[in-house]
């Protein structure tokens, strides 16, 4: 690959870049001005920007700090402060809510965001791994910004399943210590043709959300990215134990 061919790669990589941010910046006005679905949306589509930054930086087969920190500071945007902002303002848009859960949600809202940065400086100062230590924040604010639309858009006749929010609070608590943790998970890069399978499934289901936007297709994204995150860490295992099988095999 010639010099020129690397450095235009590397400028299409900087331009994902800023649409991962743009795209945070825009799920922040949403969430402020109270709208229940777009979101989440635009943290997908900051995914989606995110996922192409890394694959066209790989093309460009160059490593810039400066790119690194500028990709997670547009990951900051679209992972950190989106979920956050959003539950922030989905509590204040809650007048059925005792006012004491207003600071509490506030306090939760700066932990995850302390959480997510953290993971984040982290995932820069590490050497790059074929798999990710700690929850990624994609995947976390993906989790979060389900259960904030699900919350808002539970049937009422479903609603003893979204109606507490200790325990909300609590899923949330959980997935912002997930981040920071030494957990390993599977990156997108594929172990096996099931877990290509089940990445295809998950493009299903977030195609579907953005075509019907609903609770049911809602609860689908919040259900497939828990999967992910209860049984990620046991594939992982096995599949060192099934390396270090066969290192001792050798």
């Amino acid at each position: 690959m010639s010099r020129s061919q690397k450095r235009v790669y590397k400028y299409i990589s900087f331009a994902f870049t800023c649409l991962n941010g743009i795209a945070g910046i825009l799920g922040i006005y949403y969430a402020i001005i109270g709208d229940i679905f777009w979101p989440l949306k635009m943290i997908i589509i900051g995914a989606g920007f995110d996922f192409l930054d890394g694959y066209f930086a790989k093309r460009s087969q160059q490593y810039s700090l400066y790119g690194a920190y500028m990709d997670s500071i547009a990951d900051a945007i679209t992972y950190v402060c989106v979920p956050s902002f959003f539950l922030i303002f989905s509590e204040q848009n809650s007048p059925s809510d005792p006012q004491w859960m207003d600071g509490f949600i506030l306090l939760v809202s700066l932990f995850y965001m302390i959480c997510g940065s953290y993971r984040l400086i982290r995932f820069v100062r590490n050497s790059p791994k074929t798999y990710f230590e700690g929850l990624p924040t994609s995947i976390a604010a993906l989790v979060v910004g389900s259960l904030i639309v699900l919350i808002m858009t539970t049937p009422s006749e479903l609603s003893f399943l979204f109606n507490n929010r200790i325990i909300i609070v609590l899923i949330i608590i959980a997935i912002s210590l997930l981040m920071i943790t030494h957990l390993k998970y599977p990156s997108h890069i594929s172990y096996s043709s099931f877990f290509k399978f089940l990445r295809g499934i998950g493009y299903l289901i977030i195609g579907s959300f953005f075509i019907l936007s609903n609770f049911w297709t809602v609860l689908c994204v919040f259900s497939f990215f828990c999967i992910y995150i209860i049984f990620g860490p046991v594939y992982m295992n096995k599949i060192c134990l099934h390396l270090n099988f066969e290192l001792n095999e050798s």
